[in-house]
């Protein structure tokens, strides 16, 4: 039976039970099966899967746990059933202090405090003492009748307009978001306008962000013929891997294979017409006494990152793919952009430090931070802020949200967390990266057209109310 969200699959002396995700406790024992997400923090007691955590860690690879690892909540079962010990609930997990660091930021934050508004606020007195001043001067000074010195007074009064000041600044922010909205981009504060010109930095998540957050064949070595030997037995495969090697050359298809026999955490065997298969890791083919044959290549990928993946055939490498979590195709553009702008880019990324340094050299990213936890994230942003006077950041996860709240300028992706969409400044309703100097020129165009407005205002003011006195 499928779960609802708020439910967890209780095991209570091997009756399972289904409850609200509130009646768990620390102790208890749920129920995860495969294609399901992880509903508490605990450690898996029985069984052994692939667990995509990406939306906590921001890695972009599955990783491989058994009994004794721990599981984060909100993280997603692939492929095994398992028997997961509660060690946390309700504020107590990783998902809630993540959601709890950034509400205690959004209170702490201090707000952005405008010039206008401070002005504005005294100019209503100042004009009420002048028109008092002016009939005061007409009165008792130049003696004039009651009704002139009213009349000027009151001239004062009507010419002032202290309406122009308060519409400065939010008449131009309507106007401006309306555009932004035609261009796919949602402000969500009028802050960002005052903001986004002064960014020196932007940091940037990865997978998901800079990257589409989906592993792809990125290189293939040997014979082609073979591919279908992989593809038949990666097809049984819920793996992020399996699909991606299934999606590439579709024409090529898959064998009806007569045996098969998946090896979790390393890799599956496999039999067509007598012949032995195996496809996984090198670690896999090594231990099956199998020589790699493409040892020069495999070096140089995984130095980068990248996910290396064999094929055996009758005790006798035939392949290796290589898959990556591709770029997306803006993205070095955006970097060498914002550079042009003299915006310093930085990586910050809970990936591996040597993906992390692939990637940032691929984009042109000169300084990145790797293998780095949620709030770790925060933190590096305000060690940022220390050396640029406003600091931004991109990302789209659940684990990006205390950065976003962190940072002085925030922007999520179109297919980002819930969390994310609502801690960031600025949301990209489409997914193109590009639209982030769209959003900056926007900002810089606002924020110009609001300092006419306001001097405009002022001089409307200084030249019109000596001509009524």
């Amino acid at each position: 039976m499928a779960l609802s969200v708020d439910e967890v699959r209780l095991v209570i002396e091997e009756v399972e039970q289904v409850v609200s995700l509130e009646e768990a406790k620390v102790g208890d024992y749920i129920k995860v099966l495969a294609g399901e997400k992880i509903p508490l923090d605990g450690v898996i007691v029985e069984g052994s899967s692939y667990i995509d955590d990406s939306v906590i860690s921001g890695e972009s690879i599955p990783k491989y746990l058994g009994v004794g690892d721990k599981v984060i909540g909100s993280a997603t079962n692939l492929s095994n059933t398992l028997i997961i010990k509660v060690n946390a609930v309700g504020s107590d997990t990783v998902l809630s202090k993540i959601i709890n660091t950034v509400e205690e930021t959004s209170l702490i934050k201090p707000k952005f405090q405008r010039i206008v508004d401070v002005i504005a606020k005294y100019f209503v007195f100042t004009i009420l003492i002048i028109a008092t001043l002016t009939f005061i001067l007409y009165k008792f000074i130049l003696q004039k009748d009651l009704s002139i010195s009213l009349e000027v007074m009151i001239a004062v009064l009507v010419v002032s307009c202290p309406c122009a000041l308060g519409l400065a600044t939010p008449t131009s922010i309507a106007v401006s978001s309306g555009l932004a909205f035609k261009n796919k981009i949602l402000y969500k504060g009028g802050e960002f306008f005052e903001l986004a010109n002064k960014i020196e930095a932007i940091g940037f998540d990865k997978t998901g962000t800079l990257t589409k957050g989906e592993l792809v064949v990125s290189e293939y070595f040997g014979d082609f013929k073979y591919l279908a030997y992989t593809k038949s037995l990666e097809i049984h495969s819920n793996h992020p891997i399996g699909k991606a090697i299934n999606s590439y050359k579709e024409e090529i298809l898959a064998y009806k294979i007569d045996e098969y026999e998946n090896i979790d955490g390393k890799g599956i065997k496999g039999a067509y017409l007598g012949e032995k298969i195996l496809v996984g890791s090198l670690n896999f083919i090594e231990e099956n006494e199998i020589t790699n044959i493409f040892e020069h290549e495999y070096k140089k990928f995984t130095s980068e990152g990248k996910v290396v993946i064999f094929t055996s055939v009758n005790k006798k490498v035939v392949n290796m793919i290589v898959l990556e979590d591709e770029l997306k195709e803006e993205s070095i553009e955006l970097i060498n952009e914002l550079k042009a702008l003299n915006i310093k880019p930085y990586l910050i990324t809970g990936d591996n430090d040597n993906t992390a340094k692939y990637l940032a050299k691929k984009v042109g990213i000169k300084e990145y931070y790797s293998e780095v936890l949620p709030n770790e994230k925060a933190n590096i942003i305000k060690k940022l802020q220390n050396k640029h006077k406003v600091v931004a950041f991109v990302g789209d996860g659940i684990n990006d949200a205390p950065a976003l709240k962190q940072a002085d300028v925030s922007f999520s992706v179109s297919n980002a967390s819930d969390i994310a969409n609502d801690t960031a400044d600025v949301v990209m309703l489409d997914n193109d990266l590009r639209l982030v100097l769209i959003a900056i020129d926007l900002s810089k165009k606002t924020t110009t057209n609001i300092i006419e407005n306001l001097v405009w205002a002022f001089l409307y003011n200084l030249v019109l109310i000596p001509l009524a006195i």
